[in-house]
């Protein structure tokens, strides 16, 4: 439902947007409420003026409109600066590689505070520099007016405009992200169909897994069944006797550089982080002389082919695949959160693979994805040549699709260590990969 306010000057206009929910359980909501009114309206009231977002208010509505529920909005307060010192602190000493990670988390952990603001409508974008200002603002406000100081209505004035400074800015950039979501056709597909399916479903059953003809709804019973579902690989493989050919004169095994190390943070993205919580926003901090440390650390994974237990762990959040039944198990796509640290280090390895590979010609023209300067989009450039082509001799064309039911998880991993060591691959940095991806371990989130 759309409700539509207009004013009076076509540049102003006030929007609201009225998203029915799906049916909730008493115990699905974080507050308490009447067991009378189960249906709930989502409303996302947007104002605008001149194409700038004045405020956008999200509140839960009830279907009898009787009462209001404002959302706490919770902000992330991260105190980079000990951060980045505490880490230079635990780099330069003689930490052991398999405690580093764990350090490191520990000091992300404990300058890390979740705050939570007062139950108002804040806008989405309002961040905690905005937060804090207004605090400011108010404080010495109040103070300039009972102690008539002028130092104190100075100071109201200068955090008054800090204040209207974050909130432009803050805005703006929430701004463009919605628009440059909206640009993606993708994106924007992927958000009307999240709106369609979330209107349409009559049954409210995504807290519900069948298995063995028995409905789990705990959330602990789901987590050990997606765990022992996406753990399973019944292709069970005879071992192969691999021989690494150590071969200390390749540009595959060479030290690792600074250079290599910094390459590889600045392409990786600020995604989520790993079970350690360590964020890619900590390695594009480091200094200079700590990412000389990492280098060293990386230095020594690659010599003694030893990857850390924390880099082999991840944690599988299982996404429902579309117009799938979300009551069976095989109908999730498992999603995996990483080590950043792992992340980094398999970049170093990923491009030293692909170099090799293409300068000694190993892959074919014909192969496209994940190479530089042929992705999908020549693929696709390529076949809409050849049915063109076919159109106008009058001719036909032939296209074959195929999809391999759970190609990654049933990967032979001796038989691909080998077809390594067949293109080339040699030395250390086939021992690492065979290590990498043997005894992983994960979690369900």
């Amino acid at each position: 439902m759309i409700l539509w306010n207009g004013y009076k000057t076509p540049v102003s206009f006030s929007l609201t947007l009225l998203i029915p929910l799906m049916p909730l359980t008493l115990d699905q909501l974080p507050f308490s409420i009447s067991p009378f009114a189960p249906h709930l309206f989502l409303m996302l009231s947007i104002a605008m003026f001149r194409n700038r977002i004045l405020k956008v208010t999200t509140t839960l509505l009830s279907s009898h409109g009787r009462f209001w529920i404002t959302l706490q909005k919770k902000i992330k307060s991260i105190d980079w600066n000990r951060i980045m010192s505490n880490s230079a602190t635990v780099l330069n000493t003689n930490t052991r590689l398999d405690a580093l990670t764990s350090k490191i988390s520990e000091v992300i952990r404990d300058n890390t505070k979740i705050i939570t603001l007062p139950a108002k409508n804040y806008p989405p974008w309002w961040n905690l520099s905005c937060h804090n200002f207004q605090k400011l603002k108010i404080f010495f406000r109040k103070r300039a007016l009972c102690l008539i100081s002028e130092s104190d209505w100075m100071k109201h004035k200068k955090y008054a405009a800090k204040l209207r400074f974050h909130i432009k800015k803050a805005s703006r950039n929430y701004w463009d992200k919605i628009c440059n979501i909206t640009k993606n056709p993708r994106m924007f597909y992927s958000m009307l169909n999240k709106i369609y399916n979330h209107t349409n479903q009559e049954i409210n059953t995504v807290n519900l897994i069948l298995h063995n003809n028995h409905y789990f709804s705990n959330p602990v019973q789901q987590s050990n069944l997606f765990a022992d579902f996406f753990s399973d690989n019944s292709m069970k493989h005879e071992p192969i006797p691999l021989d690494y050919c150590e071969d200390c004169n390749s540009n595959l095994n060479i030290p690792i550089h600074l250079q290599e190390v910094r390459q590889a943070i600045q392409k990786t993205r600020n995604s989520t982080p790993g079970a350690d919580g360590i964020t890619a926003n900590w390695f594009k901090r480091l200094s200079n002389t700590d990412l000389t440390c990492i280098t060293s650390f990386f230095q020594e994974v690659f010599i003694t082919s030893y990857i850390p237990e924390e880099w082999k762990h991840s944690i599988i959040v299982p996404i429902p695949k579309p117009n799938k039944d979300k009551t069976k198990i095989n109908s999730y796509r498992p999603i995996a959160l990483t080590s950043v640290f792992s992340k980094v280090f398999e970049r170093i390895l990923i491009q030293r693979i692909t170099h090799h590979l293409l300068s000694e010609k190993k892959i074919p023209p014909s192969v496209n994805g994940f190479l530089p300067l042929r992705d999908n989009q020549l693929a696709v450039y390529k076949i809409h040549t050849a049915i063109s082509e076919a159109h106008s001799h009058k001719k036909y064309f032939i296209g074959i699709s195929l999809d391999i039911k759970s190609a990654y998880d049933t990967v032979y991993i001796d038989g691909l260590i080998f077809k390594c060591l067949q293109l080339g691959i040699t030395g250390n940095i086939t021992k690492i990969l065979h290590n990498f991806l043997q005894n992983r371990t994960l979690q369900v989130g």
